[in-house]
């Protein structure tokens, strides 16, 4: 019983303690559903987006624009006042160390492939925009060529929710009680077709979150006292 196996204070969230023992289970059950479901979305834009935006910035600036000493690569001058490193160029030295000592080298389409999601969320932060996205060339209707209104700041706020909300999958958190959790996925959505009509038209065909969320959306309004 899963009631032996989880600690209570995980299950209150899912109505343990006001509850019927059964709810409690469903709802359980439909938040690992709706865990699943997002799978597609998140994986087309994940792998889409790191190949974006290597393909976009490659273009406008340097086939080696992946590298920790490239120029684009900025510290505020908050973040020299508090000694603070920059934090993208730490996550490829750290991909290129693992790679090498796991494979004894490293190559830059398994860089591209190891650095994670935070990595390409983190080069949209705002103190990235003058060196990478504003720029006469417009990486960013490359990197997103169906993205017409789409600005650096609007990218950056979009990724960093679906950032989140992919974490809280990641360590099999509650996501089913999320306010924002309709809005995240439409976020995925957007940024898809942003890239190209044929990831969402293929996204479309595998994804079945909508399908998954009215299913079972009846259980959020049967207790309104979950904390």
């Amino acid at each position: 019983m899963i009631f032996n196996i989880i600690p209570l204070h995980r299950l209150k969230r899912y109505g343990h303690g006001t509850d019927s023992e059964a709810v409690v289970l469903e709802r359980y059950a439909w938040n690992i559903e709706l865990s699943e479901a997002l799978y597609p979305s998140l994986s087309l834009l994940e792998v889409g987006l790191r190949n974006q935006i290597n393909t976009a910035l490659s273009e406008v600036f340097t086939e080696d624009w992946l590298d920790e000493c490239w120029n684009g690569w900025v510290r505020t001058e908050w973040m020299k006042q508090k000694g603070l490193r920059n934090t993208e160029q730490e996550s490829i030295q750290r991909a290129k160390k693992g790679l090498s000592q796991r494979a004894n080298k490293w190559t830059k389409d398994r860089l591209i492939a190891e650095l994670t999601f935070g990595f390409w969320v983190g080069v949209f932060k705002r103190h990235y925009h003058p060196s990478i996205w504003i720029h006469k060339k417009k990486p960013l209707n490359i990197a997103f060529p169906e993205g017409h209104s789409l600005k650096a700041s609007i990218v950056y706020n979009k990724l960093d929710a679906i950032r989140r909300l992919r974490n809280r999958i990641a360590h099999h958190k509650t996501i089913f009680d999320l306010p924002n959790l309709l809005n995240d996925y439409q976020n995925i959505q957007t940024l898809l077709m942003a890239m190209g009509q044929g990831y969402s038209e293929y996204g479309e065909t595998i994804d079945r979150f909508k399908t998954v969320y009215e299913k079972g959306k009846h259980l959020l309004a049967i207790e309104k006292s979950i904390k």
